[in-house]
């Protein structure tokens, strides 16, 4: 099948950067918001970081993966369906092949493609480029000078640009318009701290104002740990950050020595983000550990856009 004869609809959400301007919660804010307006929606990814190198795509939660489920389709994958009950997610390095099964099997009529800005042989009726508000495009240099993925005049090639975590500078801003056609348009997220739960029950809410005073482990293996760091800063909550490569996949000697370092440190208590408590459920903390639970919310134009183009 030629990719210009998909059935499904196709909604990319990626970037210019080397991770963290996020994507992930992007993408389950559209398909949650589809899902809800009657839509059949599903989600396709490549599944980075996960050790199983199947080449057929893997669906949550169709596909029964066992107790190993996070091997076969990585972190980002297991949060996205734990985030989107309605919607499948299908796993596959050749978004093709995730694509064709979502349409095909399980009836997809739009499907939502996470990092997808560089497959540019798919038709996106919506190619959504995510930018962080600090350093949209870092100092415009292509990896290992900066943190571009392609040089910066691709841009070009975005449908609409969404600034995830408020507003950027007026400067940042500027770096940003400079190289995107004037008739495309720019939105300002707001994502915002709703609370946090313990990291094995969900049920168990925990009050961040008591945890202000307390002797903090902040743990992350995010693409921008800062990004946790200054959401934390921001309802006052300062600690310890502990810092692991993007998509780690925790062992059970890595957490042995994390466990024994924690007690020395004499830490109250762990904060992650919910994409690693997905890899970090299967294991056991000397301290309770919580997990921040965040929430986008896209502006009303934002919100009309998508409406007019897909519901």
């Amino acid at each position: 099948m030629p990719p210009n004869t998909f059935r499904a609809r196709l909604i990319s959400v990626g970037n210019l950067t080397v991770g963290g301007t996020g994507k992930t919660p992007v993408v389950a804010w559209i398909v949650n918001h589809l899902a809800a307006h009657g839509v059949s929606v599903g989600i396709a990814l490549r599944g980075y970081g996960r050790r199983s190198k199947i080449k057929t795509p893997v669906v949550l939660p169709v596909d029964a993966c066992g107790t190993e489920t996070l091997d076969f389709v990585g972190d980002e994958a297991m949060l996205l369906s734990e985030m989107c009950p309605h919607a499948p997610v299908a796993v596959c390095a050749d978004r093709k092949s995730a694509i064709l099964r979502l349409q095909d099997e399980l009836g997809c009529a739009v499907v939502v493609l996470d990092d997808a800005f560089q497959q540019l042989h798919l038709p996106k009726i919506m190619d959504i480029v995510c930018l962080d508000r600090i350093q949209p495009l870092g100092n415009e240099h292509v990896f290992p000078r900066g943190p571009l993925r392609e040089p910066v005049e691709a841009l070009a090639r975005g449908t609409h640009f969404l600034f995830t975590k408020g507003k950027p500078r007026s400067r940042a801003l500027a770096q940003v318009t400079e190289w995107i056609p004037k008739t495309q348009s720019i939105f300002f997220c707001e994502f915002e701290i709703l609370g946090a739960y313990a990291l094995n029950n969900l049920l168990q809410v925990v009050d961040l104002r008591r945890l202000k005073n307390e002797a903090v482990l902040l743990l992350s293996s995010i693409g921008n740990p800062e990004s946790f760091v200054r959401s934390l800063s921001a309802v006052d909550i300062q600690g310890k950050h502990k810092i692991y490569p993007d998509h780690f996949l925790f062992t059970e000697a890595e957490i042995s020595t994390l466990n024994r370092w924690i007690e020395k440190s004499k830490f109250s208590c762990i904060l992650i983000t919910e994409k690693d408590a997905v890899k970090l459920r299967r294991w056991s903390f000397c301290v309770p550990c919580y997990v921040i639970e965040m929430e986008l919310f896209p502006p009303p134009e934002f919100i009309e856009e998508l409406n007019r183009i897909v519901c």
